[in-house]
Parts: structure tokens; sequence; C-alpha cells
């Protein structure tokens, strides 16, 4: 026999480039799909800090553009160190609402500073 289990795909925006705000909305949001029965809580690609969209894309395309700069160092500074404490904070919230959670972040690489990865945690 095979298991049935209620799975929650979550579609809210981010607090964008704020890491610590996004993952209280995620800890929120995951008390709601737990408290409704979910088994397994999905956020989406680079929820944590923001989705680099092709607004951004375009709006800052020139890297002479100091704003660009500084929306990337931003995009940066918010993004998550896989392992680290945000990663653990993510695994608590998992482990607090007793599902399965899984959430898309912008990856810091300690040894390649400058470099982000989307990834899947």
């Amino acid at each position: 026999m095979r298991d049935v289990i209620k799975v929650a795909c979550v579609q809210v925006e981010p607090a964008i480039l704020d890491r610590a705000a996004t993952l209280d909305r995620l800890a929120a949001r995951t008390a709601e799909a737990a408290a409704a029965g979910a088994g397994l809580v999905v956020f989406p690609e680079t929820f944590v800090p923001a989705y680099p969209s092709s607004a951004w894309a375009r709006a800052l395309a020139g890297w002479a553009d100091p704003r660009a700069k500084a929306a990337f160092a931003l995009l940066h500074r918010e993004s998550v160190e896989v392992p680290g404490p945000d990663a653990d904070r993510i695994g608590a919230i998992a482990r607090e609402h007793g599902v399965w959670l899984v959430t898309g972040v912008n990856e810091l690489d300690p040894a390649r500073p400058g470099t982000l990865f989307i990834s899947l945690i």
C-alpha cells in the first residue's frame, strides 16, 4: 500500500533581499502548511533572499553602473552559506513542524568569493 502525503507548494513573495525576514516568512508559511496537514512544503527557486529576475537583469545589465554593483553586492550579502546558521535554521523549522521542507536559495561559496550558486536545500 502506498502512503499518501499532502504537499504544500508555497507561492509567496520573499522579503526581497532581506534574508532574516524571508526566513521568518518561510517559518510562518511552513507552520500554516503543517497545520493544514502538509508533510512536504516546497518554496520557489531562490526564495532566499530573492530571485534576480529578468527585470533586474535588464535594469542592471551594465556593470559599469554603480547601481548594478550595489544591487548584486546586496544579493551576495543576503545569500545563504551552506552549511551555515541560516541553513541550520531552515532545518530547525522543518523539524519543529515535522515536515520535509524544500526551498531555493542563492548560495554563497566561501571558497570562491563573489560567486553565487542557485541551490535547492
